[in-house]
């Protein structure tokens, strides 16, 4: 009876947690969708602010932009496009009952996952202390 108890409690614990991230997919689509639309703003902001601005001065003094940064450059406003995308699809997806769950589970996760890309692309773009070479 104790085996059957303690096989029990582990199928339980590799069980729980993962169903649970997954429903968690569908109830909170609102809040990943509100948390990719900050990171993308933040993001956004990065680029303009810190990275443009660095490029534009070093423009000014006829100096090379490094292959990094451009490719950087173009990820973000790639990855910027794509998540303009997703989140054109929020409106639709407001209500439990009015839309189709295995969507909305799809959308919602796919913002998650993108949430987290975009803070590891905001912080590549704020360690560029040099964006050029002389």
């Amino acid at each position: 009876m104790d085996i059957l108890t303690s096989l029990l409690a582990k199928f339980a614990e590799c069980t729980i947690e993962p169903v649970g991230r997954q429903l968690g997919y569908v109830l909170f689509i609102r809040s990943n969708f509100q948390k990719l639309k900050t990171q993308v703003e933040k993001l956004k902001i990065t680029r303009e602010l810190s990275v443009q601005h660095k490029i534009q001065t070093a423009r000014r003094n006829a100096e090379d932009i490094k292959p990094t940064v451009e490719e950087w450059l173009k990820k973000v406003d790639d990855f910027i496009r794509e998540s303009d995308e997703i989140l054109a699809n929020e409106s639709g997806h407001g209500r439990l009952c009015s839309t189709n769950l295995v969507q909305r589970h799809k959308l919602s996760r796919k913002a998650s996952k993108m949430t987290h890309e975009i803070l590891e692309m905001k912080n590549e773009g704020e360690s560029f202390d040099t964006v050029s070479n002389r």
